[in-house]
């Protein structure tokens, strides 16, 4: 009976180490990957654990991660040069953007 109790126990830890596991890998695929749909629930799960985090310390994992990087440098690399391509931002080869003096 003990034993019984023991290894159903040890199946379930090993079953929640996967289950970490896998998140850590879809987190480390969702890294690499250029789409990314942030209202997913799939997504979010990546990055919920059996501790509590707040809605910041989630945030903040999820910006760390990378998996946003290309979704964001994107929109902001396309905005820059609509806003330049108006004269509303200049852009300096060494130093970066900055709004227009004009």
């Amino acid at each position: 009976m003990f034993a019984d109790r023991s290894s159903e126990e040890r199946i379930e830890e090993l079953e929640t180490e996967v289950e970490l596991l896998e998140n850590r890998l879809e987190r480390e695929q969702v890294k690499r990957s250029a789409r990314v749909e942030v209202d997913d629930a799939r997504f979010l799960e990546r990055y919920l654990e059996d501790t509590y985090k707040t809605q910041s310390e989630l945030l903040q994992e999820i910006v760390e991660s990378g998996a946003m990087d290309d979704l964001i440098r994107k929109r902001i690399e396309d905005e820059l040069y609509v806003m330049a391509g108006k004269g509303q931002v200049e852009y300096e080869p060494g130093w970066g953007w900055r709004l227009s003096t004009d």
